[in-house]
């Protein structure tokens, strides 16, 4: 009796019940006609016995028509089936409160001249202190300044008692209050609406296999910089999944975000360069273009895991919003890649680079 496909199914189901397996790899075969570089890479890497149907359901359909793809498990509670102990660690809640105002008489922007500093940006509506990585969506999502209020805690209050240590789903804690409509306005009095595409890229890799290589709008790519927000955070529903840094097919080290692989590619030697000017012995990259779905999405796989580079693809000096061109004045909007641009400087280069690039938010 040929047992594998049952074993494949069990081991899948132990996965996802959050179970550390050693189940035997899926048979590939059929796999590697078209993702031969995956499935061989796959075969002598850490992940080797872990069955393509851990992390993928939906397969016997791919098979039977290609244009029907296979759903990827985002979820970071999966990895924790095995890596328990970095699962708890990656989302340790470290205690700070919920909504606590950096402009609160006690926090470090007290001074009234922090809203001027700030121009007419939705942060000077609330600017909180930053909490831990697994509030990171959840807190993005309820800010007053991101999306006018439309999306509120289920049970009020209450999230801000949930305990760290595990992931949550976004969508298990938080409610639309406007379902009917995807209208990225202000909802209710004293909220702003000044979140974007752009700002999902730092927070979930959810919908990371449909954004084209620096949001660039293009055919096939579901979502682009110009975006409605609202759509984009509507299929977000995990915080700093565990891809941001690891493949999850070799467990390689890599980076993701973008914005950090063009500032870490770019060869224009009259402009500064951190990872190239600073780094002592800086680490090697190998930058591939892993898009299968008709348009360029970019990886950047290390030789040795780095944490500078691992945590750089949120914790920058970054550009996120349109703002336009402080020499002619002209508009700079999503339509153009300075607006999902890292520069990469040191600090006290930093206005001499945006001069350089004509940027000015």
């Amino acid at each position: 009796m040929n047992t594998k496909p049952m074993l494949t199914a069990v081991a899948a189901a132990l996965f996802s019940l959050g179970a550390c397996v050693s189940a035997q790899a899926a048979d590939l075969s059929t796999c590697t006609t078209c993702h031969s570089n995956i499935t061989k890479a796959h075969a002598g890497a850490a992940h080797k016995d872990i069955a393509c149907t851990s992390c993928h359901s939906g397969v016997d359909q791919h098979l039977k028509k290609v244009t029907d793809r296979p759903t990827v498990n985002m979820d970071p509670a999966t990895c924790g089936g095995c890596h328990q102990a970095q699962y708890k660690s990656l989302y340790k809640d470290d205690g700070r409160a919920a909504r606590q105002s950096k402009k609160a008489p006690n926090g470090p922007a007290p001074d009234p001249f922090f809203d001027r500093a700030l121009g007419a940006h939705g942060f000077t509506v609330e600017h909180d202190l930053p909490r831990a990585h697994v509030w990171m969506a959840i807190d993005q999502f309820i800010v007053d300044r991101a999306f006018g209020g439309r999306f509120e805690p289920k049970d009020g209050w209450l999230y801000a008692t949930l305990d760290g240590g595990k992931s949550y789903k976004v969508w298990d804690v938080l409610k639309d209050n406007y379902p009917d409509n995807n209208a990225q306005k202000v909802h209710k009095p004293g909220t702003a609406a000044a979140a974007n595409a752009v700002c999902w890229s730092c927070k979930s890799t959810d919908v990371m296999m449909d954004w084209a290589y620096l949001g660039d709008k293009v055919e096939g790519a579901q979502f682009s910089r110009s975006s409605n927000p609202v759509d984009v955070v509507r299929k977000v529903n995990h915080a700093i999944n565990c891809n941001f840094c690891h493949d999850p097919h070799t467990a390689q080290p890599r980076v993701v975000r973008d914005a950090l692989i063009d500032a870490v590619t770019r060869d224009d030697k009259s402009v500064p360069n951190v990872y190239r000017d600073v780094a002592a012995h800086p680490t090697k990259l190998d930058v591939k273009d892993v898009g299968v779905r008709g348009f360029t999405r970019k990886v950047a796989y290390m030789d040795k895991a780095d944490s500078n580079l691992m945590c750089a693809q949120c914790h920058v000096e970054y550009i996120c919003n349109p703002g336009f061109d402080a020499k002619t004045g002209a508009k700079i909007g999503f339509d153009s890649r300075l607006t999902n641009h890292f520069p990469f400087v040191n600090a006290d280069e930093i206005e001499q680079y945006y001069d350089k690039i004509g940027f000015r938010d």
